[in-house]
């Protein structure tokens, strides 16, 4: 199980929820445990099969899992303590947490790693919404990864991603040639292997030099 966990409204949780639910499908149970229901939003427009999304209230989750799942599960969390965000933190494989490289949102990001740390269990952070003109992405990425774990995968922060959920769809199929395409496919690759218990291959081949992946695109933005 996957649970994607973030206390500050706007991290980009929701999102990324739904695209590792569309990754790592066919057969992943999407479970929406915010009472916003952007995942459950997303689903109706969706109206397609795979993945499985359900409304799954904490104190539910256990018993749909029981009865539904049969492979993967991605769970969405509320951003909020009293919707018993440490009690499913506990159930999880993996737990991802999504942030913006920004100081606000960095600052904020501690309450989440704490309810991280306590829970026992393997996490992840991930850093989304990054801009390619700004270098707080690279510098935050350094500073983090001295502490806790980084994806080396960046999410930037792209248009694409607000379209495709809106039309019911993930990037990779409202984009599949796009840069976030690209992203949440390396992405998934690395927690994929997360989950699996090896160390992810991915860290050597996509956790390159930031500071020139940031400097290609925007030299291809000024293409």
């Amino acid at each position: 199980m996957i649970v994607v966990l973030g206390l500050k409204g706007g991290s980009g949780k929701s999102t990324l929820a739904i695209h590792l639910a569309v990754a790592a499908s066919p057969g992943v149970l999407l479970a929406d445990s915010d009472p916003q229901g952007t995942a459950l939003a997303w689903a109706q427009e969706r109206g397609k099969s795979e993945p499985t999304v359900v409304a799954a209230l904490p104190y539910q989750l256990r018993a749909r899992i029981a009865v539904e799942a049969s492979g993967l599960v991605v769970v969405d969390t509320a951003p909020r303590l009293e919707a018993d965000v440490p009690g499913l933190a506990a159930l999880g494989d993996l737990i991802v947490i999504p942030i913006r490289p920004t100081m606000p949102d960095l600052a904020a990001s501690q309450s989440t790693v704490r309810i991280a740390q306590a829970s026992g269990r393997p996490f992840v952070i991930v850093f989304n919404a990054v801009h390619y003109r700004s270098p707080d992405a690279t510098e935050a990425h350094e500073a983090m990864s001295g502490q806790y774990e980084v994806a080396p995968v960046m999410l930037g922060q792209r248009t694409a991603y607000a379209r495709a959920l809106a039309s019911g769809r993930a990037v990779s199929e409202f984009e599949p040639g796009g840069k976030a395409a690209e992203e949440i496919a390396e992405l998934w690759t690395y927690l994929k292997q997360k989950l699996q218990g090896q160390k992810p291959v991915s860290e050597s081949s996509l956790n390159v030099d930031l500071k020139q992946r940031r400097r290609n695109e925007i030299a291809a933005k000024r293409a």
